[in-house]
């Protein structure tokens, strides 16, 4: 997963949900699909947002699932 800062300049990558790395915009995959932007609302008006090109993939308030199983949890990468 890569983050990019609002002005494109600095790109970001974690690879354990914790760390945080410098990336070379250079060095990014050429097939990456760009991020959807999901606004922090209660998770009772959050809805799920599908993948444009995987329509079993979808992210919603609990993380990113695969069809029934549950890849991502947001909240994990934020627990001590």
């Amino acid at each position: 997963m890569y983050f990019k800062d609002s002005k494109g300049v600095a790109v970001m990558s974690s690879y354990n949900c914790k760390d945080v790395e410098l990336s070379s915009v250079e060095n990014l995959p050429d097939d990456i699909v760009p991020a959807v932007n999901v606004p922090g609302k209660a998770s009772k008006d959050v809805t799920a947002v599908v993948w444009e090109n995987d329509a079993l993939i979808k992210g919603d308030f609990d993380g990113i699932w695969d069809d029934q199983t549950l890849l991502v949890k947001w909240k994990t990468c934020c627990e001590p």
